[in-house]
């Protein structure tokens, strides 16, 4: 791996790794991963992919488990859903943002462990493609978390990380430092997103505070009525859900606000979700929306809360009853006063009809 600074870092040349897609169908639990593979500019038909070892994609052809060097693997066809295709054209014409938002939800749909990291390292390059520093290094640290073979985590995002603003750093400095055991062989990565997070010759050499989270950024909608402090917002913001699940329960505890409280445990029983692929995690999160929804009928959150409720439902495979759900939630969302929610819901449903 080379390094040329945090802006001009490059390590294996992305067009030599690129992946291109072509899906059909939709990936079910049962069915075939894939039903082709490209190895050296060659195709292979009615080959599985099996899974990625040391730097090597694993794949079973006419009966026999064969591999090849990650590096010579141009493309695999997919019995599998719209939206990768999708998010590889969008990506391909440049348009970083909606490819992101394709591939994160075609994660949410595949359930073979190999296609969620494929998934999630696009879902980093199109985040940083749409010069979103923040989602492309949280997908970068998913990856690490996740323990994926260290090819998907050798070019980190680190020209975006270089480019983002201070507070952005700052998380990223905080997150690689609770980052206890990253796989083997990625410590160049590590350094490289190191320099480029620090805002000064200081600060890659400091932690961050592990006990403050960073405050929302643009990227978190939440409704206008919670403060921007909020402490389990906070964490939820900084990616820490797991905590801001624990304080939302602790609020529940508490007199008062038990719609917010709901509300809230359910965005960071989601934000797991969506972070770790967790099904359990998905229906949790279900769960606390319909509590809000069904105890508080006409409540400040209900129509927060459905919305909500859908994206878990169309996470989960249930696009009629997400559908559903975003409709309700349309008549409760004013988009003069909620501006920033009636554009997430807004999403929720392109995406849905997408």
């Amino acid at each position: 791996m080379t390094r040329r600074g945090a802006r001009g870092w490059r390590g294996r040349g992305r067009a030599a790794a690129a992946v291109a897609v072509a899906v059909g169908g939709w990936l079910g639990a049962g069915g075939a991963a894939a039903d082709a593979v490209q190895i050296d500019g060659f195709w292979f038909d009615n080959a599985q992919v099996v899974g990625f070892e040391d730097g090597r994609v694993l794949y079973e052809l006419a009966g026999a488990s064969r591999d090849a060097e990650l590096g010579k693997l141009g493309g695999v066809k997919i019995v599998g859903i719209e939206a990768v295709e999708q998010g590889e054209a969008a990506l391909a014409e440049g348009n970083g943002q909606d490819a992101a938002a394709l591939f994160e939800r075609a994660g949410r749909d595949a359930r073979r462990p190999w296609l969620q990291t494929y998934l999630g390292w696009r879902s980093m390059q199109a985040h940083e493609a749409a010069g979103d520093a923040r989602a492309a290094a949280a997908a970068w640290l998913a990856l690490a978390r996740d323990g994926a073979d260290p090819f998907f985590l050798a070019e980190p995002p680190v020209e975006a990380v270089g480019s983002a603003d201070d507070q952005t750093k700052r998380w990223l400095v905080g997150e690689l430092d609770r980052l206890r055991q990253p796989p083997a062989g990625v410590a160049e990565a590590v350094a490289a997103l190191r320099e480029a997070a620090a805002s000064d010759a200081s600060a890659a050499a400091t932690p961050a505070p592990t006990d403050a989270a960073a405050p929302p950024t643009a990227t978190l909608v939440l409704p206008s009525a919670i403060d921007a402090d909020d402490p389990v917002a906070l964490l939820i913001a900084a990616g820490d859900y797991d905590a801001a699940a624990e304080a939302a329960r602790a609020q529940l505890a508490t007199s008062g606000g038990l719609a917010k409280h709901l509300y809230l445990l359910g965005r960071a029983q989601l934000g797991r979700a969506e972070a770790t692929g967790d099904e359990s995690a998905y229906l949790d999160a279900g769960l606390s929306f319909m509590k809000a929804a069904i105890y508080f009928p006409r409540g400040r959150y209900t129509g927060f809360a459905l919305a909500e409720a859908g994206r878990v439902h169309d996470a989960i495979g249930r696009p009629d009853k997400a559908d559903e759900l975003y409709r309700r939630a349309a008549l409760l969302i004013d988009d003069q006063a909620e501006p920033d929610y009636a554009q997430r819901l807004t999403q929720f449903q392109e995406a849905l009809g997408g």
